[in-house]
């Protein structure tokens, strides 16, 4: 079984979750920080908005990057992915983050840049 990926919203809801089980402890920012692997910037600012409106201060705001491609562009830059890094001119058959946001950058800008997604890279 695979554990879950440490940077996925869940597991950040309930990191933030346990560092306001720390500060109700009146564990030091610091140490919040160390046991939580996170920084001391980070837990400045979840004490805060804890401080504010209590555990409801600590929901996600949603993701921060938002894909600015329509679904039209979007298709036809999939489309032209998976015709294969070779037919873009690359010596091999391996999209790398590089590659893609070359070939991305003739169409519309994408503020994000795992927006396209790891499926388009499995060529």
């Amino acid at each position: 079984m695979t554990e879950p990926c440490p940077r996925s919203r869940g597991n950040f809801k309930r990191i933030r979750l346990e560092a306001a089980e720390q500060f109700v402890a009146g564990v030091s920012k610091a140490e919040v920080a160390k046991d939580l692997r996170a920084s001391v910037r980070s837990v400045q600012r979840w004490r805060r908005a804890w401080h504010d409106a209590g555990a409801e201060g600590l929901r996600s705001a949603g993701p921060v990057c938002v894909p600015k491609l329509s679904e039209a562009l979007f298709a036809v830059l999939e489309q032209e992915l998976a015709k294969g890094p070779v037919a873009h001119g690359w010596p091999d058959q391996t999209w790398t983050l590089a590659r893609v946001k070359m070939k991305r950058s003739g169409f519309d800008r994408v503020v994000c840049p795992g927006s396209i997604g790891v499926g388009l890279l499995d060529n």
